[in-house]
């Protein structure tokens, strides 16, 4: 039996994460047969890098697999998680690795390439994001632009989709119940890792977005992060943190329709045959939009009636299915 590391975040307060990785495991379980799993948490490693040396430093392992969470932005490559990738490639210099659902993360109005990857200024940043890419044996990618930085650089990789689509093969759901109510995925985005990305007037805009939306559809509100869930009762909403993946995953498909700021509620909303909204904040959103979802952008916007925008995904369950499909023949190759 093989013996699979993952490096991802698992253990930290956003289940964003935690979908991602089933998806991935499940993935790699198709590819692979069952196999022994170890997961390097890259949250946990993140806060502090010594941990490689006391926890993983002498594991061995068959193969490497990364997955979800960006990967992608014009620092990273000086980054800590960056750090950790190259410790876990020296490692396992050896052993094949793989990348599932690579994305990027930008400012939405960034003119990602031109600064990214065609400034000569940035060359040496380039050079180096090839060298660490080159090293994986199969690339799949999740937004449009993590896949073009790749082709631009000279990395070869499959322009794919998040792995959170595949996480239900993971997942047993009891029967859903659909209401007639709303949900709204409540989201600070100057709580989260875009909020450099974000000035005053933006949050100002998002949040408010939210809080008319409460006060005109009277929707059930839930977090997935409980930073989001004090912000949102701060604000007078009564908001409920999610900590459970096979609970989030039945909240968002017994409502009539999903309104997240977070894009890993979305796209799982969309998979469960909901009607699914996502307000955008940088670049991730084109992982959501990519399998369906409909953007709402909240800048300056008053209101939106959202009855006129309504409708049931169609042949979801096909869709993700001919993804999957997709994915594993790409491994195979």
């Amino acid at each position: 039996m093989k013996k699979i590391i993952y490096l991802h975040p698992i253990n930290g307060t956003n289940l964003g994460d935690n979908l991602t990785f089933l998806g991935t495991k499940y993935l790699m379980e198709k590819h692979f047969g069952p196999h022994e799993i170890i997961v390097a948490d890259l949250g946990s490693l993140e806060l502090d890098p010594k941990k490689f040396d006391l926890e993983y430093k002498d594991v061995e392992a068959d193969i490497l697999c990364i997955s979800g969470t960006p990967w992608i932005w014009d620092e990273c490559i000086y980054s800590t998680k960056y750090k950790l990738l190259k410790l876990f490639m020296e490692k396992f210099k050896d052993k094949p690795k793989f990348a599932l659902g690579i994305g990027s993360c930008f400012p939405i109005t960034t003119n990602t390439l031109g600064i990214f990857i065609l400034d000569e200024n940035k060359e040496h940043s380039s050079r180096k994001l090839k060298e660490i890419w080159l090293q994986f044996d199969k690339i799949v990618t999740r937004d449009q632009i993590a896949t073009q930085i790749l082709k631009e650089i000279g990395v070869p990789a499959m322009d794919g989709y998040c792995t959170s689509l595949h996480s239900f093969g993971n997942i047993k759901s009891t029967p859903l119940i659909k209401k007639e109510t709303p949900l709204l995925v409540y989201y600070n985005p100057a709580l989260g890792v875009s909020k450099i990305s974000c000035d005053y007037y933006f949050v100002k805009d998002y949040i408010d977005f939210q809080l008319r939306f409460v006060k005109e559809y009277n929707p059930k509100v839930i977090t997935i992060c409980p930073g989001d869930r004090d912000d949102a009762i701060s604000r007078g909403v009564k908001a409920t943190w999610i900590t459970e993946v096979d609970v989030l995953l039945n909240i968002l498909g017994e409502h009539k329709f999903v309104v997240a700021g977070r894009v890993h509620s979305a796209i799982p909303a969309y998979f469960l045959g909901v009607p699914s909204f996502l307000l955008p904040v940088d670049t991730r959103y084109l992982t959501a939009v990519r399998v369906g979802v409909i953007p709402i952008f909240t800048t300056g916007l008053p209101k939106i009636d959202f009855t006129k925008l309504l409708y049931i995904p169609d042949n979801y369950k096909i869709i993700q299915n001919k993804i999957e499909k997709e994915i594993l023949n790409y491994l195979k190759e």
